[in-house]
């Protein structure tokens, strides 16, 4: 009993060390491509293993900027089958993890290391830069869900895969942690979050179930849902999250994924929302403002190596027919008869293949792609009416998105009632410039947003004070 005890201190202190500790980080490191950083080790026959102050950060510092570590985990407890110790071998029974951080930039893809000659399918040439293409006003076929949906698998369990033997029992304890995507550039202001994640997930052994559970859905720290619970499913070696409904807003969303853990760690999710109504509801981060729609539809479906980002591939189509604006104030509003989104991604390009909001008076149209390397282009064409047209110069003239007063944001279209101007994105993930200006002018695209709803706010402000507008609408009107 001496002994072990003797044994047992001089192995903890010999873990404490400086070398030890980072005998393992290098260890992490050549296995995963980021720096790892462990505070403390420890282990007793009783409590397991015991792994604190856990940080896994991009390779790539002077690149990565203001990053946050891609991994972070306060406490980690591994709790191992000691009796297969003694017959020479290492398996993990349960691995519990407390007030852990999973953190994701958009930006991800240009931050991580390049890998030699890999093509690039978005661009014809090495080097060449992406040149989206403005779509045509007018709607082609609709590519709405229902055709997407023939096309692909609808368990939302991706490919059937040959079960082998059931190992022993492995369990994943999740506590207090939180999951979110963030851009470098805006930190918290777009930050999308998963709040306080809790879980406990089989991932070896015989079928078995476990759960998974959040606080809710964040943008920008403002709630977009309610708590959520989910069952999940071990049927080795699949992990499933059977196929879920959430309803919002009159809408049924299905959700259902899988991850394969065995071997290359593949995943595989679909989102379905059935064709119905939107029920008038708050824009997310605009709460004077509502939504409607007489029919929403989506389908969208994604898949790939855990480990590997370059390998995920997938797509989403959004479609809405009559979605309408209205503000809470006013008894006006702003609708259109059609919406689409249609986005794509592949060996880590992204495409936002076709974006339009369709109306007789006011039309958007565009498109945009973001490439590994983090560059990022994009146009969008605005087609308005005269009335349209000199709101909108109005706005920009406003919001100082135009430097100087201008009559000529808008070019004339061939048809004399219908004017145009098209918006180029061009820059990278972290600073994408948009030439606003009554020629051409640039300004970042959190500036020029930032500075529409400030002067649309203080429009709001005025207006319910009975302050007449700071400018002459007539003597905008578009020549």
């Amino acid at each position: 009993m001496l002994l072990a005890s003797v044994l047992l201190i001089a192995s903890n202190l010999v873990l404490q060390t400086n070398a030890a500790r980072g005998w393992f980080e290098k260890k992490l490191e050549r296995r995963s491509g980021l720096d790892w950083t462990i505070g403390s080790l420890s282990w007793t026959p009783w409590a397991g293993i015991h792994v604190g102050d856990v940080k896994a950060e991009l390779l790539n510092v002077e690149a990565a900027g203001a990053a946050r570590p891609l991994y972070q985990v306060e406490e980690a407890e591994v709790q191992i089958y000691w009796l297969e110790v003694l017959n020479g071998s290492l398996e993990v029974r349960e691995i519990r993890l407390k007030n852990g951080r999973v953190a994701i930039p958009i930006e991800l893809m240009a931050l991580l290391p390049k890998k030699e000659k890999e093509p690039n399918p978005a661009l014809a040439e090495e080097g060449a830069d992406p040149k989206p293409t403005l779509p045509s006003e007018k709607p082609g076929p609709v590519a709405g869900a229902d055709s997407t949906e023939k096309a692909a698998p609808k368990t939302g369990h991706g490919p059937l895969v040959e079960r082998p033997p059931a190992a022993r029992p492995v369990k994943l304890v999740i506590d207090g942690c939180e999951l979110s995507l963030y851009s470098i550039s805006d930190q918290a202001k777009s930050e999308l979050a998963l709040k306080n994640v809790r879980a406990e997930v089989p991932l070896a052994g015989e079928d078995r179930e476990g759960w998974i559970e959040t606080d809710g859905l964040y943008l920008g720290g403002r709630s977009l849902s309610a708590p959520m619970r989910s069952g999940l499913e071990w049927k080795g070696p699949l992990l499933l999250l059977p196929t879920t409904t959430m309803r919002w807003a009159g809408l049924e969303i299905h959700a259902g994924a899988s991850i394969q853990v065995k071997g290359v760690p593949r995943f595989f999710a679909e989102v379905r929302m059935p064709a119905a109504p939107l029920e008038a509801t708050p824009v997310p981060g605009w709460p004077e403002l509502v939504v409607s729609s007489q029919k929403v539809t989506m389908f969208s479906q994604v898949g790939g190596s855990l480990n590997d980002f370059r390998s995920w591939r997938g797509s989403m189509v959004i479609e809405a027919t009559q979605l309408d604006f209205k503000h809470k104030m006013r008894t006006d509003g702003l609708g259109f008869e059609l919406a689409r989104l249609t986005t794509e991604m592949r060996g880590g390009t992204f495409q936002v293949v076709d974006a339009r909001l369709l109306s007789e008076r006011l039309s958007f149209l565009g498109n945009a792609i973001v490439v590994p390397d983090g560059r990022v282009r994009g146009v969008l064409r605005i087609v308005a009416d005269r009335e349209s047209a000199t709101a909108i110069t109005r706005l920009a003239v406003g919001s100082l998105l135009s430097q100087g007063w201008t009559r000529s944001w808008f070019k004339p279209l061939i048809t004399p009632d219908r004017k145009f101007r098209d918006l180029h994105v061009e820059g990278t993930l972290s600073k994408a410039m948009i030439d606003v200006g009554r020629k051409g002018e640039e300004l970042e695209v959190p500036q020029a947003w930032d500075r529409m709803i400030a002067f649309v706010r203080n429009e709001e402000k005025e207006t319910e004070q009975g302050v007449p507008p700071t400018l002459d609408r007539e003597g905008l009107i578009p020549q």
